[in-house]
């Protein structure tokens, strides 16, 4: 609407594609079009946070090393097994109280009533996308499966958080 009281009505001069995003351009709730996220990006993701690490000059070792000294305050007061590690859930609440408090962040999967409180999950080599409610579940246990543990320290929790803040 101009000064004058008069309406002009702009459109795309341009085809717009039909491809899986654009379908979703005009809904009311357009984050609702990225309930997927990508095995493979995922994979690759770990992998190569987890080679990142290993580089003493690495960008990555810093903001680890930032992350580990954000978390160890509540890190210390949780509750660990015999090998001074934490579990499962710990490890969730403690992520989720990161991102809650740092960004302000609700991370889906880390709530208390979330799909990753789901201990058994099966993903095979045919799955190509996951609901992103599984996605923190999915990165534990991948980055459990490259480090041949089954639980984690305050290190390869920081590279668990780093790797989903980033």
């Amino acid at each position: 609407v101009s000064s004058t009281i008069s309406l002009n009505i702009r459109r795309l001069s341009w085809a717009v594609e039909s491809k899986r995003g654009i379908a979703n351009l005009f809904i009311a709730n357009p984050m609702g079009a990225h309930e997927f996220a990508s095995v493979l990006g995922l994979e690759r993701s770990v992998r190569a946070e987890l080679a990142a690490t290993a580089i003493p000059t690495s960008a990555v070792v810093g903001k680890t090393k930032r992350i580990e000294e954000e978390i160890k305050p509540l890190w210390s007061v949780m509750p660990k097994n015999e090998h001074g590690r934490i579990t499962n859930n710990t490890h969730r609440y403690i992520v989720h109280r990161y991102f809650r408090e740092k960004y302000g962040w609700s991370i889906k999967g880390l709530e208390p009533a979330g799909a990753s409180w789901v201990k058994v999950k099966i993903v095979t080599t045919s799955v190509k996308q996951m609901s992103k409610y599984m996605v923190p579940a999915y990165l534990h246990e991948e980055l459990l499966g490259l480090t041949g543990t089954d639980d984690l320290d305050i290190h390869r929790l920081a590279i668990l958080i780093s790797i989903i803040e980033h």
